[in-house]
């Protein structure tokens, strides 16, 4: 009874005092910085000079961050050791004995795993976090794993081995690409592919340890519940669960290629491949399929939606031989509009929710709001005329400078999607696409032709848009109609 008094005094008092010190904040505040001085120091648009000075200033912040920090765990730790201690000095605790239990690997294990899963529903369904609703202890979980990536780039390297049979034969060389500008029909693409059994992809149940899915499957499905579907941040009538497929992929590139992506903007790919990361996508690939793979299936096949894709369509091309690719897009100004819409709306969402704000820039969503990076698509941002987000031309300029370096990359194995074209005769699109992707089972895809929404889009407003843009644009939608499948 004693021992157990001594152990609840010990993990108690801790637990308490790094609460009332703040110090999971203060950690937060130590890694935010040390982020801030990462991205001055690869930032090429900064001198010397100026790096130095606001080194200088980082520098002392994250000092004063790590002093508060050794503070006040050592407080958090010293205190309760320290009054355990004095109750062994009065006979009534046996020191050695408690600290003995609580270093063991025995009671390390079962601590750890109590205290995931307490927190893994404590507090369910007070914060809505994005897309999906998170409790407080999954959101501390989710910022754990987004602090801890290179320590899961070494788990990943043992679950290769751990695997390596199921990795084997859920190997696959024909993967899907869907990608394009956000709000073009992606999504509606991915759903519908994804409905099949032939195709996998990554789900929102795969978070927050995307890069080890199969020892994340594995650990999780002991407390995985049932959820209920609920319409999306985006508020487009798009529902989802936690079992609906999502654009998570670039969380895996974020992981190797941290130079392409600068504070302002997403820097395009090279053809040049990278010979570590090329082997790490190919196993991550077959690990998606093989949670979805059953025993007796003969195909499945990776298939992901991820936006920023189109800024690799080369690298993509290369590294994966039997790729196809689908690119959708909308009439530039209903795109636009949609375009701006959201980022508006997320503006909005993410100064109401820093965690959504943290979540969506850990997945690699830099599409909208307080995180917007724009893909500098032949250099264009540079010198582009419209510079405010805000403004509707803003997004319209995007939109022409990223189809027209799109338009460009089309060929046998990628394919421009019409989502216009879609609506008007979804028949003869998915009919196209069934066959252009190869489909197995062609028929309960072209079923999917009664859900897509017919009705003729809504004429919206041209009168804030610079004349000269909006002709540009009309004249590069015509381009891409001629060019997309189903014509």
């Amino acid at each position: 009874m004693t021992i157990a008094l001594g152990i609840i005094i010990l993990v108690g008092g801790f637990i308490a005092l790094f609460k009332l010190f703040r110090l999971t904040e203060t950690a937060r505040k130590t890694f935010a910085a040390a982020q801030r001085a990462l991205a001055v120091i690869q930032d090429p648009g900064k001198d010397d000079d100026e790096k130095e000075t606001e080194m200088k200033v980082l520098a002392k912040e994250l000092f004063g961050y790590f002093f508060l920090l050794t503070l006040g765990s050592c407080a958090a730790l010293g205190i309760p050791t320290g009054l355990v201690w004095g109750l062994d000095q009065l006979g009534l605790i046996n020191f050695q004995r408690v600290i003995a239990v609580t270093i063991s690997w025995e009671f390390l294990i079962g601590t750890t795993v109590v205290l995931v899963l307490i927190g893994m529903f404590w507090g369910r369904k007070k914060g809505e976090g994005y897309e999906i609703r998170y409790s407080h202890g999954e959101r501390a979980l989710h910022q754990v794993a987004f602090s801890t990536t290179l320590a899961q780039l070494s788990v990943a390297d043992m679950e290769d081995a751990l695997f390596k049979k199921r990795i084997e034969q859920a190997r696959n060389d024909r993967p899907v690409f869907v990608t394009g500008l956000p709000r073009g029909g992606t999504t509606l693409l991915l759903n519908l592919l994804h409905s099949l059994d032939e195709f996998a992809s990554h789900k929102y149940r795969d978070m927050p340890f995307l890069l080890t899915p199969l020892l994340w499957n594995r650990f999780s499905r002991v407390f995985q519940q049932a959820d209920e579907m609920r319409e999306r941040a985006h508020g487009d009538g798009i529902m989802v669960s936690v079992d609906s497929p999502e654009a998570l992929e670039e969380m895996v590139w974020k992981a190797f290629w941290s130079k392409q992506y600068l504070t302002d903007r997403i820097t395009p790919w090279s053809m040049k491949g990278d010979e570590q990361f090329d082997s790490f996508f190919e196993n991550h690939m077959a690990k998606i399929i093989a949670l979805k793979k059953g025993k007796d299936q003969a195909v499945c096949r990776y298939v992901s939606k991820n936006n920023l894709n189109i800024s690799r369509i080369d690298y993509l091309l290369n590294a994966n031989p039997g790729a196809t690719i689908i690119i959708p897009f909308r009439h530039p100004v209903r795109h636009a509009h949609s375009l701006l819409k959201q980022h508006l709306n997320f503006l909005d969402i993410h100064a109401q929710d820093p965690f959504a704000r943290a979540y969506m820039k850990a997945v690699g969503h830099f599409d909208f709001g307080e995180n917007l990076r724009p893909i500098d698509f032949d250099g264009w941002l540079d010198g582009c005329r419209y510079t405010n987000p805000k403004d509707i031309n803003f997004w319209l300029e995007y939109w022409v400078n990223a189809y027209e370096h799109l338009l460009s990359k089309t060929g046998d194995r990628v394919h421009l999607h019409s989502h216009e074209k879609l609506c008007k005769a979804p028949g003869q699109v998915l009919n196209t696409l069934a066959s252009i992707l190869d489909i197995t089972d062609r028929e309960t895809f072209l079923k999917n032709e009664s859900t897509i929404w017919k009705a003729p889009p809504p004429t919206l407003p041209t009168d804030q848009i610079d004349k000269n843009l909006l002709e540009t644009s009309e004249a590069l939608w015509e381009r891409l109609q001629k060019a997309s499948l189903g014509t």
